[in-house]
C-alpha cells in the first residue's frame, strides 16, 4: 500500500485518456508523475503529491527554472489535472 491507493484510479484514467504513461517509482520510492509534451515540442513533467494537511498537490515544470502547483482535493483531482494538462499542452502554464 502507498499513499496514493486513494487517488490510482483517477490518476490511471486521466492518464489513459490523454495518452500518458504514469511513473510509479523513483529511487525506490513511490510517485505519481507523467511527461507531457506540449504543441511546440518542448516537455514537462507533472506530479502529484499528498499534502500535509490532507488533499493533493500538483507540481509541474518545464525541467528549467521554478516549479509551478495548484492545490487539490481527492474529489476535484480528476478535473484539476485535466486542466494542468490543457494548460501544459497549449504551452499556457
Amino acid at each position: 500500500m502507498t499513499v496514493f491507493d486513494s487517488i490510482d484510479g483517477t490518476v490511471s484514467e486521466w492518464a489513459k485518456t490523454n495518452g500518458l504513461t504514469v511513473y510509479d517509482l523513483y529511487k525506490n520510492a513511490p510517485v505519481r508523475s507523467v511527461v507531457i509534451i506540449d504543441t511546440q515540442g518542448k516537455k514537462w513533467q507533472l506530479w502529484i503529491e499528498p499534502e500535509d494537511a490532507g488533499g493533493w498537490c500538483i507540481r509541474w515544470w518545464n525541467y528549467k527554472g521554478s516549479v509551478a502547483e495548484q492545490g487539490s482535493t481527492t474529489e476535484d483531482l480528476r478535473r484539476d489535472l485535466q486542466s494542468v494538462t490543457d494548460r501544459l499542452r497549449c504551452d499556457t502554464a
